[in-house]
């Protein structure tokens, strides 16, 4: 320029004042900028608005990257609101902003404006919200690789604490939501290859139960892998489908297995009744080397035990009530008296047996009934021979005297009705009966 555009004087005989270096530089660091804007670019060759577009998508980008408010940033240029928001989006230009107002939007923020250009020309029209969200998925990617460096477990909260965002807001961004998703699969073992791990526990769990030919069922399946059977369906449906096979597999086979368990009791039955050995579940059971629940687990086999057990239990019942019956004979033959503790010990048995089985209690109190009747009958005898002997011998016909005679208490001897009633006919009692 040589004319002043004011006073139209010539420029070339104005006073000079030499610029300070922070003015050369700031002129000259403009006079690049102009040059760049005021030259040809290779993208200019070809009519597109797209490059004047993103250049304003970017800005709006490096604004929202910088943590600054729109307002904020319009209060610090002295501008309106719309003035700035013209600047950064396409669809809100020629709102009255200038190209002074691009150069200290950018100079704000630290840039230039032909920088700008050329990452916008290069990289094509891309939306801020998508450059944004690149940047917040290159953030989370170095604040999860910051996590694991420090041992701390990748959390969508802790993630939020490093960015400075609330947890629930990274949610927006897709790409960001599925790394976290990614990272929680495996930080909780939800991966591909852990379900691919977990099928193979899965047949190794499956083939030592049926090995031992235990029963199969997912919560005993799940428990052996670490797993409740609702986790692996919700979060390994390829393992879960395993498990479900094998259990429907297992309940199948359940006729086969019950016939050939149900040979295997028969042979052991066989054994107990050679031997004399108690038959019982439990030790069919260890007899058989499983568990008791396993066994109870089959209803044919199980009614089987008890049908021997019954027939075992009969005859021995049969063979202690021939055994009391034999002893019965052999006391009542000897006229020996005795309490059903004394028989029970004669026998080696429990008395308790005696309220436990009602035949044995039958058999008790019919002989208990026949000792009564001849100890009353001998008490009768010997009753009478107590009176005649103390008339014979003139003494004092008393109650006392001839139980003394007698050799039992007065209280015993009332007990018995024939006995009471000689006492009564000789006038010894006074008892009402």
């Amino acid at each position: 320029m040589h004319t002043c555009p004011h006073c139209r004087g010539d420029l070339c005989h104005a006073p000079v004042q030499p610029l300070t270096d922070d003015e050369q530089q700031v002129t000259r660091q403009q006079w690049d900028e102009l040059t760049y804007l005021l030259t040809l670019q290779n993208w200019q060759k070809e009519p597109s608005r797209r490059v004047t577009e993103a250049v304003r998508q970017r800005l709006g980008f490096l604004r929202r990257a910088s943590g600054l408010q729109a307002q904020q940033v319009a209060k610090a240029l002295g501008v309106r609101k719309n003035n700035v928001l013209a600047v950064e989006n396409e669809t809100c230009s020629g709102m009255g902003e200038t190209l002074h107002d691009y150069l200290r939007f950018v100079d704000y923020l630290g840039l230039k404006l032909s920088d700008v250009f050329r990452e916008s020309a290069e990289a094509g029209y891309i939306h801020k919200d998508v450059l944004f969200a690149e940047r917040m998925l290159h953030r989370t990617q170095t604040a999860i690789s910051q996590l694991k460096t420090g041992d701390v477990s990748v959390t969508q909260k802790h993630v939020g604490e490093i960015l400075g965002y609330e947890p629930s807001a990274l949610r927006n961004y897709v790409r960001v939501h599925d790394l976290l998703r990614a990272e929680a699969q495996i930080r909780d073992k939800r991966t591909p290859e852990h379900e691919d791990d977990m099928c193979q526990r899965i047949r190794h769990v499956l083939q030592a139960l049926n090995m031992k030919q235990e029963r199969v069922t997912k919560r005993k399946v799940g428990l052996l892998v670490g797993y409740d059977p609702k986790q692996i369906r919700n979060f390994y449906p390829r393992a879960y489908q395993i498990l479900a096979d094998a259990v429907t597999a297992y309940q199948h086979q359940k006729p086969l297995r019950e016939a050939h368990l149900l040979r295997q009791v028969e042979q052991a039955l066989v054994t107990f009744r050679e031997h004399g050995t108690a038959i019982t579940q439990k030790a069919v059971a260890q007899h058989l080397g499983i568990s008791e629940s396993q066994l109870a687990s089959y209803s044919e086999a199980c009614a089987r035990i008890a049908e021997q057990q019954q027939a075992m239990h009969e005859a021995w019942l049969g063979a202690l009530k021939c055994r009391l019956a034999d002893e019965m004979k052999i006391l009542t033959a000897q006229n020996i008296f005795v309490s059903r503790g004394k028989l029970a010990q004669r026998l080696a048995i429990a008395d308790h047996w005696f309220e436990q089985y009602p035949e044995l209690m039958t058999m008790w109190r019919t002989f208990d009934e026949a000792q009564r009747l001849r100890r009353e009958s001998e008490l009768v005898s010997r009753t009478q021979a107590a009176i005649f002997a103390c008339q014979a011998e003139q003494i004092p016909l008393t109650f006392r005297n001839v139980s003394a005679r007698v050799g039992m208490e007065r209280g015993s001897l009332k007990r018995y009705p024939r006995v009471l009633a000689v006492l009564h006919a000789h006038h010894l009692v006074r008892t009402k009966w």
